[in-house]
């Protein structure tokens, strides 16, 4: 049904354009409802997953505008989505080239280079893309993700570093508050993680019913900064969230995690 209202709405777009354009194009030069109807096409069997026929659109795309990112970039995410890394390398590199500054040609770049087990260049992509888009979530929340990873102090300093950034610039998501209340915890600072939990009560007004307890015991260990006690509590009570969906703005901690954890959807 959502392909088939995509579909209609790509035909209502064509007539308009056709009736409007300039009827007197050259041979290869591409019209305006021709470059419309591959990119929405190709979006609409992105979001489908029906793969193959995305890879046709955005083939069709790039040979219609050739110095836009969308082709390039939604290519490159296809071939990522089927396991052909250097496929997708090479063509969210043509995209870059085009438009060095855009943080979510970057983040699939990063993407590509995390799944083909390469973390150093995933996160030099990451931190390229917010040195150009200071404050860019999705790039900012897997750049937590990837250094998460990786127990040495100053992966540790920077783990912590985004995830206070991520919280910063995103208040109303409780996953990376959460993660930086388990680092603070970790650290020691009770007062700060006492803080913290208390803003997330704000956020997540109804925790289920059995993670109450731990979230009490928690506040308790923090109080008289016994940070094993409270370390122990709060790895209970987060993992009740995790598992649990609860009614309202904030409904489901899985749902939440999904929306910041999406590389990009689709490249628009």
């Amino acid at each position: 049904m959502r392909l088939k209202n995509i579909l209609l709405l790509v035909i209502w777009i064509i007539t308009v354009f056709s009736y409007s354009c300039n009827q007197n194009k050259s041979k290869n030069q591409a019209t305006p409802e021709e470059i419309i109807s591959a990119k929405t096409f190709g979006l609409a069997y992105l979001e489908d997953n029906q793969l193959e026929n995305a890879e046709t659109e955005f083939l069709k795309l790039i040979d219609f505008d050739p110095d836009g990112v969308s082709g390039y970039a939604n290519l490159g995410l296809v071939y990522l989505r089927m396991g052909k890394y250097q496929e997708a390398e090479d063509w969210v590199k043509k995209a870059i080239k085009i438009d060095p500054k855009d943080p979510d040609v970057r983040l699939i770049l990063a993407k590509v280079y995390e799944l083909s087990n390469n973390s150093e260049k995933a996160i030099a992509e990451l931190e390229e893309a917010i040195r150009f888009s200071p404050g860019h979530v999705k790039s900012l929340y897997s750049l937590t993700e990837l250094y998460s990873s990786s127990s040495d102090k100053e992966s540790l300093k920077k783990r912590y570093n985004y995830t206070k950034e991520l919280v910063e610039k995103a208040p109303g998501n409780i996953v990376p508050r959460l993660n930086l209340i388990d680092l603070l915890i970790h650290e020691d600072q009770a007062d700060m993680a006492l803080e913290q939990i208390e803003k997330l009560q704000q956020l997540f007004p109804e925790f289920p019913k059995e993670a109450i307890e731990y979230y009490d015991k928690t506040i308790a260990a923090l109080q008289v900064a016994d940070a094993d006690k409270a370390a122990i509590s709060f790895m209970i009570f987060h993992n009740y969230l995790k598992v649990t969906s609860v009614p309202g703005r904030n409904s489901g901690f899985k749902r939440t995690g999904r929306l910041l954890n999406r590389i990009a959807g689709n490249y628009i």
